[in-house]
């Protein structure tokens, strides 16, 4: 039995992380059976960051390299069948997404009190008492400063609604119909993408960054679609017992 340590849930999502997200897709997509570790402690990771997937002695963070084990072990690779031009476009999308549009979407959640409200209430979940009183703060401020760093941080809303925009552009020209970006079955960028722009639209809070994805009917049907066939129910998911 595989285990994944992951950060908990909220707003109907079984993860309030993308890349926990992403790795769920990959264990039910390989069908692979797989646990929940939800009470994991985030500074005991390798990395300092969920997810984590342990398999027997065999530990690995990072959601990119748990995919890569994971379809090793499996001996299938999602993108089987794909041309070199395609497998190219795959990864191009994966790398916009998780090293841009994922920290519009990081400054959106964590900026925002109202917004980050779930997450800190998930990271308190996920540490001893008495850090879960201070340590959903002091990741905040770490990872404010990381975006801020980054650049997204420094734009203004107007201009980070802009640079999603254009992001989202990419997404939909490559969609076109779907069912998925690369025809009628999930592949290797889906888990990625569909991963973040559904923590996106999780959000309490209306923001214009949400409503950039909201506003988009085969975006948000896309999403709406990975939900329901990619990423478990938060009540799906069988927790490691403690």
């Amino acid at each position: 039995m595989l285990i994944l340590r992951a950060l908990p849930g909220g707003d109907g999502l079984a993860s309030q992380s993308p890349f926990v997200l992403k790795a769920m897709g990959w264990l039910n997509l390989l069908g692979f059976d797989w646990q929940a570790d939800y009470a994991a402690d985030i500074r005991k990771q390798p990395s300092g960051k969920l997810p984590v997937l342990e398999d027997g002695d065999r530990v690995i963070p990072d959601s990119g390299a748990i995919a890569e084990y994971l379809q090793e072990r499996a001996g299938r690779r999602l993108d089987d069948g794909l041309g070199a031009r395609e497998r190219a476009l795959s990864h191009a999308l994966v790398r916009m997404v998780e090293e841009h549009s994922y920290f519009i979407g990081v400054w959106n959640r964590w900026s925002e009190d109202q917004n980050f409200a779930p997450v800190g209430a998930s990271i308190a979940r996920a540490v001893p008492f008495p850090l879960s009183r201070l340590l959903p703060g002091l990741i905040r401020r770490n990872i404010l400063k990381q975006v801020r760093a980054q650049g997204v941080g420094r734009m203004d809303d107007a201009l980070r609604r802009q640079r999603l925009a254009a992001d989202l552009d990419a997404v939909e020209a490559v969609l076109g119909a779907g069912p998925w970006l690369f025809g009628e079955q999930p592949r290797a960028a889906d888990l990625s993408v569909a991963a973040v722009l559904a923590v996106i639209l999780a959000t309490p809070k209306d923001t214009p960054v949400r409503r950039e994805i909201a506003e988009r009917p085969a975006l948000a049907d896309y999403v709406a679609r990975a939900r329901a066939e990619l990423f478990p129910a938060p009540d799906a998911v069988a927790q490691l017992a403690r």
